[in-house]
This record gives structure tokens, sequence and C-alpha cells, in this order.
């Protein structure tokens, strides 16, 4: 198990990487997903469909709250580069959020609160997958949860260990996939 607990690490964190690298790897990354679903559980529904989920969950909306959870701007930049409503493509949900928190003001509690919502949106087609093919509720709430949590704190971290040599974004996405790698790992041998 510790040798498959590596693995996953390593192909998260490398699949999680690609995919930031260039945004249509998403693709390949959703089906070396499904794969690795398939070869644990035999299930090629399963697979086809968190292949689907994957690639939902993953595909949009990250710019905003990535650019600036580190918090290494004021205030004011915030306020001029990106206070809602400023980004034109929003999301749906950051109207809901700019509703409840006043990004103008509160800018930090707002990007949290928008990132671990956006990890939210990512994981919860991917639970909800899992729990229909028999993953206990629990266990796809928790996942999730926590996912969606560390989501914004990876990236937080990220920026703060500039010793370990990349951009950011890059050791960020690394840390973070091999997280998602493996707590994946764990869903699927709950389903096999």
């Amino acid at each position: 198990m510790t040798l498959e607990i590596v693995l996953y690490a390593v192909m998260g964190a490398t699949l999680q990487r690609l995919r930031g690298w260039v945004n249509y790897l998403v693709w390949v990354m959703g089906v070396v997903w499904g794969l690795a679903a398939w070869a644990n559980t035999g299930n090629i529904y399963l697979s086809v469909v968190f292949c689907l989920a994957m690639v939902l969950g993953e595909n949009w909306g990250w710019t905003k709250w990535i650019v600036n959870i580190p918090f290494h701007k004021n205030q004011e930049w915030y306020n001029l580069k990106w206070a809602y409503p400023k980004e034109v493509d929003s999301p749906g949900y950051e109207h809901v959020l700019a509703a409840l928190i006043d990004d103008k003001s509160h800018y930090k509690t707002y990007v949290i609160t928008g990132m671990a919502l956006r990890g939210l949106l990512w994981w919860a087609p991917v639970y909800a997958v899992f729990y229909y093919f028999g993953l206990p509720l629990l266990m796809c709430v928790a996942s999730a949860l926590f996912l969606s949590v560390v989501f914004p704190m990876v990236y937080w971290l990220g920026y703060r260990l500039s010793s370990l040599g990349f951009r950011y974004l890059q050791r960020s996405e690394v840390m973070y996939g091999a997280i998602y790698g493996v707590v994946l790992l764990y869903a699927l041998k709950g389903l096999s």
C-alpha cells in the first residue's frame, strides 16, 4: 500500500501540474484518473462517469482566487484589479459570494472562501459519482470538504515555500495534486 500511496501522489502531482500548464490537458487528467478507477474497481461505467465528473468539476473559474490567495498585495491593489464585478466572465457562484462578503473591504476572507467554494464545486461531482457507485456518504462528504478546505491552504503555503524552486503556482499545483491523488486512492479502494 505504501508504494501505491506514493504512486498516486506522484500521479496526482504530475497530472495537476500538466493541467495547470495547458488547460486542455484536463481531458488527459480525466482519462488517466478514469483508467485508475477502472484498474481499481473493474467498473467501466464508474471509470467513464468519474472521468467526466473530474473534467466537469476541474475545468473553470480559477484565476481570481489563485492569483490573490498568497495575499502578497494589499486591499487597494485588489480593489483596482479584481474587485467584484470587474471580472466579466465571473462564474455564477461569485455573485452569491459577493452578496455575502464585501470583497472591497475584506478581500482575504472573500478569496479564501471563494477558493474553498470553488474546490467544493470541483469535488462535489466526483464524490457524487463515488456515492452513486457505493462509497459511504460520510467518506464522500468528508473527502470533498477536506479537499475543498485544503485547496486555498496549499496555494497559500506554496507561495511561502519559495526555497523549493519553481514558481508558486507550479509548487502549489504539485502539492495539491499529491494530496488529492492520495485521497482519490482511498476513495477508489473503498469502491473496489
